[in-house]
């Protein structure tokens, strides 16, 4: 104080893990042109600089205790490349169940998480999403009191739940302005922000997207913030884990009350889907951007934001 001076946060450090556990006292978070609920004149909406990552603790064989932090440039990177060492195919791991990593060791790292979910534990295959929904509190079993919006809900948002303040998860889908919105590619309304979307990767490969905002004061450029959603993938159950450095799959904290069916690569599943089971996410896949319907129980990136 007395130098007047203050010590900034390393944007790319995100927030890190220590002997005690989990340490989220610094995350940088960017103002991408978005405001809350996509609307012109609502809060501004800032956005972490990296996705929520799980870290076990304790060591196998015993229920899991996880520490939770916002990835580092260094993870980010990791998240996005083939053959990254966060947890994907493991015959450790438990489908069907609240706990899915009662079985990992100590230290083991993912960033895949389920609709809902808060613990970020739970692997559930597709054809129990029903059963998904009711053990995790978001429908009772006679398929009534479904949970569809769960941004900011502790009770089902991992970001709150996990992060506290007013971390949440972004909100998305198929009609009207959402915050979501502003990274597809036929958002018209935010035109000026999607051609600064750009693929990144490395001899043809997509590793993700990065998205860059201009910030101006007075007409002078004071800040280029740059945005980086890895493609990490996705997983359905322990015995898939799909699409890293193809699919970049982010969930949203809305679900789909008309039951749109969830988009699988390649098929064109024409179906009505039960109100409760799929979710909007964004994403990308064979170079568009845009919002997907997917199950609920599938297991996908969480990018924080906060007011």
């Amino acid at each position: 104080i007395t130098a007047k001076t203050i010590a900034l946060p390393d944007k790319d450090a995100g927030s890190t893990l220590d002997a005690s556990g989990i340490k989220n006292d610094w995350i940088v978070a960017l103002y991408m042109g978005v405001n809350k609920d996509g609307k012109a004149d609502g809060a501004p909406l800032y956005w972490a600089t990296g996705n929520l990552l799980a870290v076990k603790t304790n060591a196998p064989g015993e229920a899991s205790r996880v520490a939770y932090h916002i990835g580092t440039a260094q993870e980010t990177e990791e998240e996005g490349t083939v053959g990254n060492s966060l947890v994907g195919l493991d015959e450790r791991l438990v489908c069907n169940v609240l706990d899915g990593y009662v079985d990992m060791p100590a230290g083991s790292k993912w960033d895949q998480f389920g609709f809902g979910d808060p613990t970020g534990l739970m692997l559930y295959d597709n054809a129990l999403t029903a059963q998904y929904c009711i053990d995790g509190g978001q429908m009772k079993s006679d398929s009534t009191d479904i949970v569809f919006a769960i941004s900011g809900d502790a009770r089902f948002d991992a970001a709150r739940a996990q992060l506290g303040g007013l971390w949440r998860l972004p909100t998305c889908g198929k009609t009207g302005l959402n915050e979501f919105a502003a990274f597809e590619d036929d958002c018209e309304e935010y035109a000026g922000l999607l051609p600064n979307g750009q693929f990144y990767g490395t001899e043809g490969v997509s590793f993700g997207v990065d998205y860059l905002y201009t910030v101006e004061v007075d007409g002078n450029t004071v800040s280029v913030n740059t945005l980086r959603l890895p493609a990490g993938g996705f997983r359905h159950a322990n015995d898939m884990y799909n699409g890293t450095a193809l699919f970049c799959l982010y969930w949203s904290g809305t679900a789909d009350p008309t039951g749109t069916p969830p988009f699988v690569p390649g098929k064109q599943l024409d179906m009505t889907m039960p109100p409760f089971f799929t979710a909007f996410n964004y994403g990308y896949l064979d170079e568009r951007k845009t919002w997907f319907p997917h199950p609920r129980s599938s297991t996908q990136s969480i990018r924080p934001v906060t007011e």
